[in-house]
Order: structure tokens, then sequence, then C-alpha cells
């Protein structure tokens, strides 16, 4: 037995301080935040469409979720104000109207206020008597006007008026006042020959009278975000600014203006800083400073990240951080914590399950969310004593994973093997995540309690060789194909087992219609294969190679397919044989023979079928057949399809114990007629799931854009519908399309919570890379040093790619989303965002709708059965020229005998279980003689 000892130490700081976490919670925002004196929290905002409120303790775990609201309407609550035990949550409704429910400490609803007014809330703040202000901007009509309102303990109004300054106008912050008046500060448009956003102070007595009004026309545009009072009457206004000066309005800003009691500005300041700054709230801190949370963002049209930013009153900078990925963060609220940190609270979608969340952090006085530190090295245990001993190799870009109360978060090792993430306080388990089996640590998990805040906690594995075995893994890949051009395939390769693989080799079969013409690396042609020497390729040794292919004009057409495949050996498995495996291994074939498909299955294996398989024949979208195969060793069967240009696809599965994860299928493409189709070879997963053999198809283009994102495969119909469990290879594509080389390039992919992290595998690249994982499962892949020139100077040299494969989790329920798209970041630019890609979790074989073939000149019609293929029943439908007229549905046999009609002033029929013995049925729907639309139904077995 070994010994499974293990390093762990924990550092604790001498001074401790508060919790500090970020937590996701079921809302989908939180507009405002309140700070009990017991250090829990207090949420307002909106979630599944209703006001929604949120008690969360000191750790973060929430206590009370509550939503208020009506069935048929929008509520979202903006404003927080405490009442007694309980709270006063005001909001807004798609109705255009203020509304209020006051709740319990509980959460619990004690009364419900109706509308108002017809406005939209933006601010609110609680008198020393427990009367309440409200303010917003009118709305119902084209132009706002300001609208103000006070309120008793109760609910019960007291007064509110509305006021019209400028073209349009809104109250975006109220401040009480000592005599039970308000200052009110907000936005309006002044009127121009363009619109000049400006803002303005109104003063109120405490029966709603105005008692000062004052109008700012400055420069720029300005628009308000807070008032923030100072002891000594005065108050600061904080806002946002577009320069002056800037027609482009490239950049928005922070400002602040310190008023007088009597209005008169004291000082303004305009913060400038990069990109886009908008706060959202502000206060101001013991030592005078002002803290600002709000969103970010480098372009106009940019993701969002939130912020936090500390600013001298003098307008010097002296903190600012940002918070979230890629998917867009904002802060709405901050308060200030006892301990001098802070309490954020906001929205996200870039972590958890990638919807809208509510998102609620406590930082230190520095804006650091966790304090402590995770990290530790990873060795290979050569001396088997699972203790790290010198001149032990380490182990780069493992994953590291750590799970805990929030959540599952990832990091990847470096080149020395050593590696760190931030953790919260709690329960942790540590793990390192092998690339093969043959790995082993020598723990699988490691617990770690943080119950305070810790300067580090270091963590050291060891990983042991469990068995001797070579693990070779190809992966071939280019960034598009153009006919009549040569395009340059990139073939990666990677021993991920713990042994030598000796005398390895690569073998490239090229698609049909590429020529090789050449290669940096020495290859040998066999027939129509390259062939690559790699030589001994040592344990998690990897590399990379390219070769050029020209691809045919003359013989091809504008977005047909080519696939190229790749294979490496030895393909040692690595694993033991499952003892129910039956021995029998399919294999399919087929060819292109005139206006036919020959396509052929053969059981290779070493033992007959001892229970059937069903294998799948579509046509396009088609399902031609669909039917049960048992063979015995060495038994084929050969099946024809008359395609007439369809693209002709078959899939067959391994039975049960198959050794690796081998799916037979085969693409035709381009027979049996002209035009043929194109476009349908991408719905299946490709049979490559095992390492050894990569297969990548593309169709070729003409014109392409840059810094896209594809994946493989596509998916059945529009709703791109694969099986849960399906690996997803993703194509990242980049250029340069900048003035001047880019040295580095980063590519930053925040991973759909659906996607299994531990699963993925990096692949080819058109450079050599660094890949990292970080976060909840962001993915980066550094090119770093690059040297791309820019599209001006190199056209072809200035664009790259990376590739990926990974997992889909299988216990996905139907209809489940997997939406992904990535970041570019040249150098130190601003990102670019490609494209978001998506798949929908189903069953493939229900979206293969019938052939619908419209006959009549109406586009309108359509025809079509779910589910198609059919065991039990299926639902026919289609749509008619004349509703008030009776239609004929006719179903035939493969041989074209009529075996069912029935006459219907319905457009829909319920076809049960058919008594026929037939496979594929014609649908035919005629009406007044007329034939509207025919198609394929098949009945499976």
């Amino acid at each position: 037995m070994r010994n499974l000892s293990l390093f762990i130490f924990l550092c604790f700081a001498g001074v401790l301080h508060g919790q500090v976490w970020q937590r996701y919670y079921n809302g989908d925002r939180a507009f405002a935040l309140e700070v009990l004196p017991n250090g829990s929290l207090i949420a307002a905002g909106s979630g599944q469409s209703n006001a929604y409120f949120l008690h969360a303790d000191i750790t973060g775990a929430p206590l009370t979720e509550h939503y208020y609201g009506a069935i048929d309407t929008i509520e979202s609550a903006q404003v927080l104000l405490p009442s007694g035990s309980g709270w006063w949550l005001w909001g807004s409704s798609n109705m255009g109207q203020v509304a209020g429910w006051q709740i319990q400490g509980n959460g619990l609803f004690q009364q419900f206020v109706p509308a108002l007014a017809p406005a939209t809330l933006y601010d609110g703040a609680t008198q020393p008597d427990g009367s309440m202000l409200l303010c917003g901007a009118t709305s119902g009509s084209a132009l706002d006007r300001v609208w103000t309102a006070a309120l008793d303990a109760a609910g019960n109004m007291l007064w509110s008026r509305t006021d019209s300054i400028g073209v349009s106008a809104g109250g975006n912050a109220i401040l009480p006042l000592a005599n039970g008046g308000a200052i009110v500060a907000g936005t309006y448009i002044r009127s121009g020959p363009l619109p000049d956003f400006d803002f303005f102070l109104q003063k109120t007595d405490a029966a709603g009278n105005i008692t000062a009004s004052h109008i700012f026309e400055w420069p720029g545009q300005q628009r308000v975000t807070d008032l923030l009072p100072i002891p000594n009457g005065e108050f600061w206004v904080v806002g946002s600014i577009q320069d002056p000066g800037d027609a482009s309005l490239l950049e928005e800003d922070v400002w602040l203006a310190k008023i007088a009691e009597n209005g008169d500005v004291i000082e303004k300041r305009h913060i400038a800083l990069s990109g886009f700054q908008i706060p959202h709230s502000a206060l101001i801190l013991p030592n005078g400073n002002i803290a600002l949370a709000g969103e970010t963002r480098t372009t106009a049209n940019g993701s969002r990240d939130a912020f936090l930013a500390i600013i001298q009153p003098n307008g010097a900078l002296v903190l600012l951080k940002t918070y979230g990925g890629i998917k867009g963060d904002i802060f709405w609220d901050l308060a200030l914590l006892p301990d001098g940190g802070f309490a954020l609270a906001g929205q996200s979608a870039s972590f958890g399950d990638g919807n809208l969340h509510t998102w609620l952090l406590r930082t230190d006085e520095l804006g650091d969310v966790w304090a402590q530190t995770l990290y530790g090295r990873l060795l290979h245990d050569t001396s088997e004593n699972c203790q790290p001993d010198a001149n032990e190799m380490p182990l780069s870009q493992w994953l590291v994973t750590a799970a805990g109360a929030p959540g599952v978060f990832y990091t990847t090792t470096d080149d020395n093997g050593y590696y760190q993430m931030p953790i919260d306080t709690g329960t942790w388990y540590i793990s390192v995540l092998p690339f093969a089996s043959a790995w082993q640590p020598c723990m699988d998990s490691v617990k770690t309690v943080v119950e305070t805040n810790a300067d580090s906690v270091l963590l050291h594995f060891s990983v042991q060789s469990g068995y001797d075995c070579p693990a070779l893994a190809v992966d071939i890949g280019i960034p598009f194909l153009r006919r009549c051009f040569e395009n340059t395939y990139a073939v990666s390769y990677n021993n991920y087992g713990t042994s030598t693989a000796y005398a390895a080799q690569i073998a490239v079969i090229p698609d049909a219609y590429l020529t090789v013409t050449g290669s940096a690396w020495p290859y040998t042609m066999s027939g129509d294969t390259l062939l690559f020497e790699l030589g001994d390729v040592p344990a998690l040794a990897s590399g990379l190679l390219s070769f050029t292919a020209f691809l045919d004009c003359d013989s091809t057409v504008l977005g047909q397919m080519h696939c190229t495949v790749a294979h490496i050996r030895p393909d040692s498995l690595c694993s033991t044989i499952d003892p129910g495996w039956d021995g029998a291994s399919l294999n399919v074939e087929g060819y292109c023979a005139g206006d036919s498909v020959v396509l052929t299955i053969t059981n290779t294996g070493i033992g007959g079928m001892q229970n059937p398989v069903e294998y799948v024949i579509t046509e396009d979208q088609i399902i031609f057949k669909m039917a049960a195969l048992q063979l015995a060793a060495g038994e084929s069967t050969t099946i024809v399809v008359y395609p007439n240009g369809a693209t002709v696809v078959l899939t067959v599965p391994q039975t049960p114990g198959h050794p690796g994860n081998s799916d037979p299928m085969l693409v035709v493409e381009g027979c049996g007629g002209t035009p043929f189709s194109t476009g349908y070879a991408y719905q299946f997963p490709t049979n490559d799931g095992d390492w050894a053999t990569d297969i990548d198809c593309r169709p070729n283009i003409g014109s392409y854009d840059p810094n896209d994102k594809t994946a493989m495969p596509v998916g059945v119909s529009d709703a791109h519908v694969i099986r849960a469990g399906t690996a997803i290879e993703y194509l990242i594509r980049f250029q340069n399309t900048g003035t001047d080389t880019a040295f580095r390039v980063e590519i930053r992919d925040t991973l759909d919570p659906n996607l299994v992290v531990e699963s993925c595998i990096p692949g080819a690249s058109s450079h050599a890379y660094r890949y990292e994982v970080m976060g909840n499962g962001v993915m980066r892949f550094i090119f770093d040093p690059i040297a791309l020139p820019d599209s001006a100077t190199h056209a072809l040299a200035s664009q790259g790619f990376v590739k990926y494969r990974i997992l889909t989790k299988k216990n996905l329920l139907a209809g489940s989303k997997i939406l992904n798209k990535a970041a570019i970041y040249f150098d130190f630019n601003e990102g670019i965002h490609t494209n978001t890609v998506f798949h929908t979790i189903g069953q493939p074989e229900e979206y293969l709708l019938t052939d619908v073939k419209t006959v009549h000149h109406s586009s309108t019609i359509q025809l079509q059965a779910w589910p198609n293929p059919f065991r039990e029943k299926t639902l026919i439908q289609w749509t008619t020229l004349d509703p008030t007229q009776p239609c004929l549905l006719r179903l035939l046999d493969a041989q074209g005998r009529v075996v069912f009609e029935k006459n219907t002033t319905e457009n829909s029929f319920l076809l049960e279980k058919s008594t026929f013995n037939t496979t594929v049925l014609w649908i035919q729907v005629f009406q007044q003689h007329q034939l509207l639309a025919s198609g394929t139904l098949i009945q499976s077995n």
C-alpha cells in the first residue's frame, strides 16, 4: 500500500478581517442594497418578471428570496427603504407605473400599494420621521417630465408633482433635507440641432413646493447618477460625462460637482479614464474619498464589466477594479461595511448557468473579493513516495479544481508545475485531474477548511504512473478551405500517457479533391495517404506540424464538404476491456456509383453481435431508412440508395461495451444528380471520438469574415439539435486587421455551464500557444510570442486559428441550450467578440421532418410530422389553400400503392402505429383535386 502523505500549510494573517465572497442568486438583478447590523445583506431588484427581495447572511447564504407582482405584468424594485422591522420595495412595471410592496423582515408580503403614478422610478430616500421620498420620470408620452413624490410611513401619498425641464427630463437622485424638504438632481435634454444632455437641481420644502431651481448648461453630455451629502450643507453630484470635444463620443467618464447649499458650483472634476465608465451608485467614505460602483466598457458596443473605484475629492484616482466575465456584468448599488470593505449588488450572466442572475459581493477595503490564495505544485512522483522530491518532473498545463459552496473553480499549472487560484473561506475539495486513466494522483481529493481570511493555502500534489501505456492524440484543423488555392492544414499531437510511444507515425488521408503540395516536416506518400514519421514521443510530449494542399477548381462547387482524416500510431487505448462486450466491431464504407450510393456495414470484430443495433440512413434532413442490424463476425450488409443529389449520411452505433469512443458514420455528398445539396454533412458528429483519430470536415468557402467561431457538429435543423453527452469541436479564427504587427494574441472563452470543463482537449492551431483555465470555466489560449502581421501587409499570414474539443453534460434535459462565444485580444487592445454559436439538446431524429415538396405556387403550404420517424404514433399537420374546403390525406408504400386515405376538414391527423407492413410511407395532401404537398414518413421498428 502506498504512503498517502500530503503537505498542507495554512498561513494565517495576524489580523482577522470580515468575510469576503461573491455569490449568485435566483433573481435577475439587484438594484438596491442595505447592510444590517449583524453583517447580513438585504437586496431588492427583479426576477421571474416580478419584484425580487433577497436576504443573505454574512457568508452570502440566502436566508430569504421572494417575488412580488402580478402574473400578467412585469415588475422591478428599484428602491429599498426601511419600514420599522420590515422594508418597503418601490419600483416600476412594464405598464409604466410606480407601485410599492411593504414586507415583513422575513420577506413575507404585508401590503401592496397600487400604482401611484404613470412614471418610471429612479431613486428614493427615507425621512427621519419615517416618511419617504421618491423621484423619477413620467411615462406614457414622448417627452418625459420630472416626477417627485412624498409618502407617509404607511405608503399613503402626501404630495406629488411633475415639472417640465428642457425638451425631456427625469429625476435621477433625491436627497432628504433636515426641514422635511428635498434636493432632486436629474438629467434633462437641452433643445438644439442635436440632443444635448445636461443636469439640473431642484429644492423643495416639506409640502413639495419648489423653493429653488438651477439649470446647468456645461460643455459635453452630463448624466446624473447620485447625490452625496457633506456635513456642512454642501453636497456632491455624481454622474457620467462624454467629452465636449469628442464628436464621435468614443469615451464616457466619471464627473463630480461639489455644490453649495445655495446651488453655487464650488468645484467640478472630470475623471478621464479609458473607455466608457457609467457609475450607478456612490458613497462618501469616512476619510472624505468617494467610492463609485457601476459598469465599464472598452467600446460603446462592448461587453460590460462591473467596476469599483475610489476617488479623492481633488479628482485623483485611488482605486479602480473590474469584476465579471465576458457576458455583461453591472454593479447597481454599493454599501460600506463596518470593517472598511464594500458590499456590492448587481447582475451577472458570466457565471453559474450562463443566465442573468442577482450578484452580491463582499470585498475588503482594497476591493478584493477573496483574500485567500490556494497554490502549490504538481510533480511526477517517480520515487513513488507521494512526496515532492528534488529532480522530479513538473507537470504543466494540468487541471486543478476547487469545489465548494460557491461552485467549482479551475486553474492550470504553468510550465514549472505551479498553480494558484483565489478561494473563499469555507470548505473546499481540491483535486488534480489527469489527462489519462494511467495517471494516478496520490490523493483523489483533499478537503481543506478555510475558516478565516488566510494569506495562503499551500497544497502540493504528487502524481504517479499507475501503469505504463502511451496515449497518443492527434488533431487536424484548418481555418478555411478555398477552391483554386493552396490551403494550410495544422496537425498537433500529444502523448497523454505514462510511457514513451516508440516509432510514432501520423497518417493523413486528404479529401479526394485535395492535392498535397508540400510540408516543412519530412513526409512520404503511400497511395492517397500522407505519412509523417515522428520517432519516439516521450510521455507528456507534444508537437505541431503542417502541410499544404491545393483544392481543385473544376470538380468542386462552392459550399461542398471536404473531410480530411488524421490517425496516429501506436493507437493503444490504455484501458481494460469491458467484460460485457460481445467482441463485435462495426465499420462502415460507401461510395458513389453513378446515380446510386452503395453503403456497406461490416462486423470486423472478433465476435458476433449478441443483440441488434439500429442504423439510420438520412438524405439531407430526411430519414430514408431506420432498421435493426445484427451481424456475425466477418459478416456484412449492403444498402443501395438513390439520392438524386441529396447528401447521404449513414450512422450506426457500436455494441455495448465496445472499447473506446467509436461511433461509425459515413457521409457521401454530391452523388446522383446536379446540382447537389450541400450543408447537410455537418449535422451529425464524425467518428473521431477516440484520441488517435481526428476527422476535419469543412465546407469550401468564397469570401469569409475574420474573428469568428464555428462548431462541429452543427446539429439538426435550425435549432442545431444534438444529443446530451455529444462532443463539440469548436474552431476560433482570428485575423489582425489593425495597422501594425500583433506580438501577442489571447483568446478568452467563457464556457457554457452545460459543457464539461474537465473534458476539454486543446487541439490544433496555426501557431504555438499556452493553454489555461481559470475561474468557473474561462479558457485562455495565449499566443505569445506570435508576431502576426497586419492584414494590409500580409493578408494570409495575418490569420490564425485554434481548435478544442469538449463534451456536453450527459444529464441535460431536452430543450437545454448551449451557447458559446469568445473574445480575442490583440496585444493589450480591447477585445473583439466572435459570433455566438448554439446547440439545443434533444433527439436529432425527432427534428428530421418530412421531405416537404410544395407543389402549389404558394410558399405558405407546409407539411410536417412530429415525431418522424415514429414508433407508436405521429401527428401529421399541413396548411391549406382554403380552410373551408376538405382535404384528402393519402399514404402510399414504397411501391406507390395506396395503403391509407382519409377525407377531412381538419388540417391535422394523428396516425397510430400502422398495421401495414412497410417502413417508408409517402404522404400526399390534396385539396380540390390539387396536390398541395408531399413528403416522406418513417415508421421505425
